[in-house]
């Protein structure tokens, strides 16, 4: 019973082969394709996030160093409750030196208003003949202060060069300021302003002040007869955030964009810092909300995409561009060992049907001889006669074939004697 060919070599003999190659190979190659670029993008998410997270944590460092600054100088003067002018300018210029981005810093007393004409004589016998307490009109002028129970002036400033308009103004008459510096005397530890202009900016920048509040045990500054916990007042930096951030992120790669939110109240969210408009959020953006002096500041961190695939995505093309010329190439080289195949197997057929009318055209030739042919096998067996042999020695075709000539035509002499196998001729032949 013939077997049926199989599967492969059906396929071959019809020709899909080479098809069913392609097919695989094309199937092989999208896989890997997808399976190297699954691998690049999750590379390229990990690489990204490295990066926004280490632009996160310079801000917050970069913060902390601010506090770490302003704690230093509310330290100071706990050790030396009477500080002066000078003595001030002395111990803050080191700081100053070695944080040039701080736009200042500033001692600020709780004066009475009954204190004013005081603290403005003092101000002027340091050789600032022009101090006056001010505040801000309507208009956004500098103006004289009008009447309140107690002020917060910027008494000592460093440094002054830039700064000369912040010199002597009430931090108590702006409602941000005022806020923070409430916010400061109640928590007794530091805290941040909300996002306001600085009384010196001329940039356009967004400031903010980080305030600490200084407390007396028994030794009033510019005061008597108080004694107990009372506030003395504040030391405070003033930062511009656009010079503050530069700095922290000025080691940092510049293919990340930084976005800062203040979003204290979470329906006014404000702009800290950053080129998007507040609550702009780009897919793939780190964000961490950090607790900034008392407000909430929402950092978002989002690298430029384009920046990391330039020099990385060529991986997953190469597979691609691999995968189908391999594929072509096999498919090629099937189609052309195909179509060799069939050319032997033409060749083969044309082979053996010139072989099978040689032995037709052979087998009529002893067919149709006038002489008996017959043949034998090693063993003596017939295994062909002709009709002219069959006739001569008397017996059929079928009696003949496959039974040993000499039992049929050698067996006994003449008289009688039996002729053996081993005497005969054709035999040893």
């Amino acid at each position: 019973m013939n077997k049926r060919p199989h599967l492969f070599a059906r396929m071959t003999e019809m020709g899909y082969l080479p098809f069913l190659v392609a097919f695989v190979g094309v199937a092989l190659t999208a896989l890997g394709f997808s399976v190297m670029t699954s691998l690049q993008d999750e590379k390229l998410q990990q690489a990204m996030l490295v990066d926004a997270e280490s632009h996160v944590r310079g801000i917050e460092a970069e913060m902390e160093s601010r506090f770490e600054v302003l704690r230093v100088l509310r330290g100071h003067f706990d050790a030396w409750p009477r500080v002066d002018r000078d003595g001030f300018r002395v111990f803050v210029t080191d700081m100053l030196s070695r944080h040039p981005n701080i736009q200042a810093l500033s001692w600020v007393p709780k004066v009475e208003r009954s204190e004013v004409a005081h603290y403005t004589e003092m101000a002027r016998r340091d050789n600032l003949p022009d101090f006056a307490f001010t505040e801000r009109s309507a208009d956004g002028a500098l103006v004289p202060v009008g009447p309140r129970a107690n002020y917060l002036p910027v008494y000592f400033l460093e440094p002054l060069t830039g700064n000369e308009a912040a010199l002597g103004f009430d931090l108590g008459s702006n409602e941000r300021r005022l806020a923070a510096l409430q916010l400061a005397a109640a928590r007794a530890e530091l805290s941040v302003t909300a996002p306001i202009p600085l009384v010196q900016e001329d940039q356009a920048q967004v400031g903010v002040l980080l305030i600490h509040p200084r407390y007396d045990n028994g030794q009033p500054v510019f005061r008597a007869g108080e004694t107990g916990n009372v506030l003395q007042g504040y030391v405070t930096m003033a930062l511009r955030i656009g010079d503050a951030m530069t700095h922290a992120l000025l080691y940092e790669a510049d293919h990340v964009d930084v976005q800062i939110l203040d979003i204290t109240d979470p329906e006014n969210a404000e702009l800290l810092f950053g080129v998007a408009p507040p609550g702009a959020q780009s897919e793939g953006a780190y964000s961490k909300t950090l607790d900034i002096g008392g407000r909430q500041w929402k950092i978002s961190a989002t690298p430029q995409v384009a920046a990391y695939v330039d020099g990385s995505s060529w991986l997953p093309s190469l597979v691609l561009l691999a995968g189908l010329s391999g594929t072509a190439f096999i498919s090629v080289l099937f189609f052309v060992l195909l179509g060799r195949r069939r050319e032997v197997e033409e060749l083969v057929d044309l082979r053996t049907a010139e072989v099978r009318e040689l032995l037709q055209r052979q087998e009529q030739i002893f067919e149709h001889a006038g002489d008996g042919v017959f043949g034998l096998d090693a063993a003596g067996r017939t295994i062909f006669a002709n009709k002219a042999a069959t006739r001569m020695m008397g017996y059929s075709r079928k009696g003949m074939e496959g039974v040993p000539q000499h039992d049929l035509i050698h067996h006994n002499h003449a008289d009688g004697r039996e002729f053996l196998k081993t005497d005969g001729k054709i035999q040893e032949t």
